[in-house]
Parts: structure tokens; sequence; C-alpha cells
């Protein structure tokens, strides 16, 4: 409880108003229950009550992800060929890219799918 504490005084500045208040026992029925559940070991009740274990406490910091969006590379010629017709080098390749072209569209630099009987379905990584 003193990590979480700390953690929670670091953030009270970033606030224009903060209040901490201790719920006394009596009065924490309901997280006293969970935890005694968490703790037991009757089978029926843990098929009832899904009980979810952290392998680590939830304020230890983790590794940051830094997320990059990126065209995923089946897109790439797709969109390549829509935009500026450019063609792979091969006759082959370019033959494939073409055909499978015909079924995408480009709209406001995002490819969509044109499905048969659906309306237009937008490509995802």
């Amino acid at each position: 409880m003193a990590a979480y504490l700390k953690l929670v005084l670091n953030l009270v500045p970033h606030f224009e108003r903060f209040e901490l208040v201790q719920v006394p026992c009596f009065e924490n029925t309901h997280a006293d229950a969970l935890s005694k559940l968490a703790r037991s070991k009757d089978s029926e009740l843990l098929r009832i009550v899904p009980i979810e274990r952290l392998p680590k406490p939830s304020i230890s910091r983790g590794e940051e992800v830094i997320w990059i969006e990126d065209i995923p590379p089946w897109m790439q010629p797709i969109i390549a060929y829509l935009k500026d017709q450019s063609l792979q080098p091969s006759k082959n390749e370019a033959k494939k890219l073409r055909r499978r072209a015909a079924h995408f569209i480009l709209q406001d630099g995002v490819l969509y799918k044109i499905g048969l009987s659906s309306p237009l379905l937008r490509c995802f990584g």
C-alpha cells in the first residue's frame, strides 16, 4: 500500500483538488469479501466469479512501447499502384498486382476493398 500511496502523492500536484480518504474496515465489506474469495480454493465459487491474478503489481513500470503507424507490407504495392500506377519490374508480378488492385479503391489516402454486395471495407494491417 505504501508504494501505491507514494505513486498517488507524486500525481497530486497535477490536480486542482485532491482528497484522500481511508475507508474503515466495517464500511469496506465488499472489498473484504472479494479478497477472501480470491484466496479461497473453492472451485465452485471460482467458476462463478472469474479471478485474474496479476503477474506483477499494477504500479510497477513495464516496458514502454512506442507505436509507429506504418502501412503493412501487403498494402504497399496496391497503394503505390492506385496512387501513381507504379508496377513491379516483373511482368508476372505486375499482372498479379493489376488484377488484385482492381478490387481496391484509394480515398483520401485510405485503402478500401470493394465488396460484392457490401459497402466499402476499410483495410487495416
